[in-house]
């Protein structure tokens, strides 16, 4: 017999510092937290037929139009905020802060798999800013309809910290496949 394996299986992916999403033995996401990025990202996340729904540029750059390689700093789905203590962590030039990945756990299931990131949030120097804990929940959905959930909680754990206003405040921001970016309804709640 088949070993049983869950409907929603999480775990290390092809690179170092990430983890693999396959809903139903279908890539969903890869979950990207490594060194080498001043954030931690989903990339790619398909639909039905493993069509990547988010834009590939910059994680693959070979083929992207020079048009679509404006704001490196949107990578697919991502967490981050444009003025945190006056320190932006949103674009990713110099003098800009970056985020960290602590501590990294994961688990599948029948219903869902989760991802739960400790990240801490830095200035450009690495003077610690916030903590974030981002939690990410996949279901065990149709590939016609895809469902995960994030859940994003800042603890401040050495001073105040204040989120000013600022257009770089999404929290959790998307950037679409330029292909299907016209065409279609894409939701985010």
């Amino acid at each position: 017999p088949q070993p049983y394996a869950p409907k929603v299986q999480i775990g290390p992916g092809e690179k170092e510092n990430t983890l693999k999403v396959t809903i139903c033995d279908k890539l969903f996401t890869v979950y990207h937290y490594g060194p080498e990025w001043k954030k931690p990202f989903l990339w790619p996340i398909n639909s039905e037929g493993e069509v990547n729904l988010t834009r590939d540029y910059p994680m693959n750059p070979e083929g992207a139009p020079k048009i679509y390689q404006d704001h490196p700093h949107h990578k697919s789905f991502w967490t981050a905020y444009g003025d945190v203590n006056g320190v932006d962590v949103w674009t990713e030039g110099e003098g800009t802060g970056y985020q960290k990945a602590e501590e990294v756990t994961y688990g599948s299931g029948d219903a869902y798999g989760w991802i739960l990131s400790k990240n801490k949030w830095y200035d450009k120097n690495g003077k610690y800013l916030v903590t974030e804990i981002r939690e990410y929940r996949f279901y065990a959905t149709s590939e016609k309809g895809r469902i995960f959930d994030a859940y994003v909680t800042f603890t401040a754990e050495e001073g105040d910290v204040v989120f000013k206003d600022t257009k770089e405040g999404g929290i959790v921001a998307a950037r679409m496949s330029p292909e299907i970016s016209s065409k279609g309804i894409i939701t985010i709640d």
